[in-house]
């Protein structure tokens, strides 16, 4: 989640220049955070964000669906908006 990342990077000690939450657009649609919690990420805690879309999952394989089924943004059925 947004806030363990945040979390686990307070904990770490490490100036803001060396470390930050990667968002990835496919973790955060399939996880539990939500557009509030997205919302709250100090735009300066944003150190990348993975910005890809995904076709309805065909399978349980997540693994699978995460690794090879990305698709360009647009394309795909994830809130982009």
């Amino acid at each position: 989640t947004i806030t363990k990342a945040r979390a686990l990077i307070a904990h770490s000690g490490l100036p803001r220049s060396m470390a930050g939450v990667c968002l990835d657009v496919w973790h955060f649609s399939h996880g539990p955070d939500d557009w509030t919690d997205l919302a709250k990420l100090p735009v300066e805690d944003l150190a990348y964000v993975q910005f890809s879309d995904h076709p309805e999952l065909e399978s349980d394989d997540l693994t699978h669906e995460m690794m090879e089924r990305r698709v360009v943004p647009g394309t795909g059925i994830l809130a982009l908006e």
